[in-house]
């Protein structure tokens, strides 16, 4: 990590949650969701190969290193692995995109906002000062979920695979809505 690179927590707390920088110890566990066709709908859907996934946690590890965006695994306080969630380089360069997905039997208790929200704020700790979110019309969780943590819509876009939402979240934005941020520039 070079000089002025943010720097995220290797772990957090979300509530009950605990989140941990993702590693290849992680790996079974993180296949398990990243295989799961009701679980993994992003990018390409499901992943097949264990190799895929392994390449996708050492990606991460790089990233961290080189930007300083850090990506999670996401524990019930028994231990048990119910999502992932972190900072990526994507579609808002230069700024960090979030990404949050939480195992398809284990959504619709909050896991996924509780997440969102740790990443965020330690996101903004770190240095990153807007933070976007780019999610598919029809994932009205997801949106829902990014509203709560104070992400508000910019524009939407469409390509091959439909509509195209882009949330932008700024320092000091509401983590119960959107009042006080102001619209993209």
């Amino acid at each position: 990590m070079t000089a002025g690179t943010p720097r995220m927590a290797d772990s957090l707390t979300a509530g009950r949650l605990r989140l941990d920088v993702v590693s290849t110890d992680d790996l079974q566990e993180v296949h398990a969701i990243f295989s799961d066709p009701q679980t993994h709908t992003v990018g390409d859907g499901p992943v097949s190969g264990i190799d895929e996934t392994r390449e996708w946690i050492e990606r991460r590890a790089l990233r961290r290193r080189e930007l300083g965006v850090t990506w999670y695994a996401v524990r019930t306080p028994e231990g048990r692995l119910v999502g992932t969630a972190g900072l990526f380089v994507g579609r808002a360069r230069p700024h960090p995109e979030l990404g949050f997905e939480v195992r398809h039997g284990d959504q619709g208790r909050g896991y996924g906002r509780a997440a969102a929200t740790a990443v965020v704020q330690e996101g903004h700790r770190a240095g990153f000062g807007e933070v976007w979110a780019t999610v598919r019309a029809w994932n009205a969780a997801s949106l829902r979920a990014l509203a709560v943590v104070g992400f508000v819509t910019q524009w939407e876009e469409s390509d091959e695979r439909g509509a195209l939402v882009f949330l932008r979240h700024v320092v000091g934005g509401s983590p119960t809505g959107a009042p006080g941020l102001s619209p993209a520039g």
